[in-house]
């Protein structure tokens, strides 16, 4: 094995993705969403104002939150993530740290999907296809 004078990687060319940008809801939408979120309230108010993924919430307990921050073992990647919680979010998930789960009534996958449900009834369903809405329409959104 010998070194050589040029990078034989110069030749390959870069993958150009077509995809656009991911969706995130406007203002009004936002308003929109909170206003119908009912039961979901805490858990979307939650995701809009920490950028957390809907997997990474699910699963929070009382005994992830420091003062003003999350820690929580990230289900995507596995690192720890340190996530910053703003007063107002604080106040709105008070209540809720009594309980050993944080949001029991998404423990399940149909109570999930109908989490999400909630959001996508909102709006057409052609809408919802093209813009791809979902729980991480939040994280895009924060």
């Amino acid at each position: 094995m010998e070194w050589t004078d040029s990078n034989p990687f110069r030749a390959v060319r870069k993958f150009k993705s077509k995809s656009k940008q991911r969706y995130h809801f406007i203002p009004e939408q936002v308003k929109l969403v909170m206003d119908n979120a009912g039961r979901f309230y805490d858990f979307y108010y939650l995701l809009l104002n920490t950028g957390i993924r809907s997997t990474d919430a699910f699963k929070l307990k009382p005994e992830h939150f420091y003062g003003k921050y999350i820690k929580v073992q990230m289900n995507k990647t596995g690192d720890f993530l340190h996530v910053p919680i703003p007063e107002h979010v604080l106040d709105v998930l008070q209540p809720r740290m009594a309980s050993s789960a944080l949001f029991p009534l998404l423990k399940s996958d149909r109570q999930r999907r109908n989490c999400v449900k909630n959001i996508q009834r909102l709006f057409e369903p052609d809408f919802v296809r093209t813009n791809n809405i979902n729980l991480h329409t939040f994280r895009h959104t924060y």
